[in-house]
């Protein structure tokens, strides 16, 4: 899992520069699992953003097949581009996973939101 990690983290941070990033944050539907989103965009860098972060799970089933909506935004506010993504893995109940999406250069800033996840169910449950 740690390998798993740092080589998400490693490809953000190759197409970051040391600049301040644009932080955000975003909450997951009202069913199913209870989750939300901590997330940054790093300064665009030859023409890629890098839009990462972390889908934390405040629920006691671990959910997989979580999908996540990014949404490009322009100076005014408006969706200039979008797609949806599923993160790698499960995420464990009372836990966190990592993501990282490159995204093409020239956004005013993103929003994400978490469009679906599946729970899962442990043994005994």
């Amino acid at each position: 899992m740690i390998g798993i990690k740092q080589a998400l983290w490693s490809a953000c941070f190759l197409t970051a520069v040391a600049a301040a990033p644009i932080p955000g944050e975003a909450q997951g539907p009202g069913d199913g699992p209870l989750l939300r989103l901590r997330w940054q965009a790093d300064p665009a860098r030859d023409g890629i953003q890098a839009v990462c972060g972390e889908v934390f799970n405040d629920g006691t089933l671990a959910a997989e097949h979580v999908r996540l909506l990014v949404e490009e935004l322009d100076g005014s506010g408006r969706v200039i581009n979008s797609r949806e993504l599923e993160v790698l893995g499960e995420v464990p109940a009372d836990g966190r996973s990592y993501f990282c999406v490159p995204e093409p250069g020239g956004a005013s800033t993103y929003r994400l939101s978490v469009t679906g996840a599946d729970s899962m169910y442990t043994r005994g449950q």
